[in-house]
């Protein structure tokens, strides 16, 4: 298992947040001083964050003072000055989206090239493709709450799917990953309806081309699911601020209600993934052995 003070390290490597936005606030001071000090030994890859950057309302523009005092002035450590790849979540919705796709172009390190894109990373031999989805406009709650989530309803979610469906089908990584703000599954009985949302529209396409991971955050703890064919693993990385308290259910693998982050390490045999608490204490290990898609 991964050590937060002398991490293992693969030949693809990541640190994964997600639901970071307090201002401050809550864990999110605790968490990102932990996450500098274990990203100076992991030295990542890369910094996966699966959304929710800004509790609450997003940012208005490029120059909205939460880019300083929600990101800039709170990932400080210089490991965490390294390429984040980002998605949307709900709570970026609220705000101005392009916004934080156009801040792309002013950032050294942050990365949002369009709502949903593709990333592949090399390491030694090894390559991870990264699908980032944006999930939020398929919720019905979204497209249905203009006054609140104003970009929602103007996304072609069908377009989305299709490219979707294409990008899995022509993956040709050793370890294909689609990672996105919403869980399929989950151990939270709140927001049940936003879940099957996504089960009916993005599950289809995961089940017929079997993703090895699926990466999500939105529920604010640490999950771990399996597919029924043992071909996807679905993990939840959060929170990066403010936790939630989990609900047991029996086809959980593993759910825990405390904040954090996450570390991935991939070779061409295997991935592990590691959750950790807020002060570096690993909480659960994934480790996937290769199949064969």
């Amino acid at each position: 298992m991964v050590s937060a003070l002398n991490p293992e390290r693969g030949d693809v490597n990541f640190v994964i947040v997600s639901d970071l936005g307090d201002f401050g606030g809550g864990d999110q001071k605790p968490v990102a001083k932990t996450v500098g000090d274990f990203a100076a030994s992991f030295r990542p890859t890369a910094i996966l964050n699966l959304g929710d950057t800004f509790h609450y309302f997003g940012v208005e523009s490029t120059e909205d003072p939460g880019w300083q005092s929600n990101f800039e002035n709170i990932y400080t450590a210089p490991a965490l000055h390294n390429m984040w790849y980002c998605a949307l979540g709900n709570h970026d919705y609220e705000g101005n989206t392009q916004a934080e796709i156009d801040y792309t172009a002013k950032s050294r390190r942050w990365n949002l090239p369009a709502r949903y894109y593709t990333k592949t990373f090399r390491g030694k031999g090894t390559t991870v493709e990264v699908i980032f989805l944006d999930t939020n406009p398929y919720l019905q709650r979204e497209r249905t709450q203009p006054e609140l989530y104003p970009d929602a309803s103007l996304q072609d979610t069908a377009a989305q799917s299709r490219w979707l469906a294409d990008e899995l089908a022509h993956a040709d990584a050793d370890w294909v990953i689609v990672a996105a703000h919403h869980p399929v599954y989950s151990s939270r009985n709140d927001a049940v309806h936003q879940r099957a949302d996504i089960q009916a529209h993005i599950e289809p396409i995961l089940a017929a081309r079997r993703p090895d991971i699926y990466l999500s955050g939105d529920v604010h703890c640490f999950e771990h699911f399996r597919s029924a064919d043992g071909r996807t693993d679905y993990v939840t990385c959060t929170s990066g601020s403010n936790a939630y308290p989990v609900d047991a259910v029996p086809e959980a693998l593993f759910a825990d209600g405390h904040s954090g982050f996450a570390s991935l390490t991939a070779t061409k045999s295997a991935i592990e993934i590691t959750m950790f608490d807020k002060e570096g204490n690993p909480l659960y290990n994934l480790r996937k052995e290769k199949i064969s898609r």
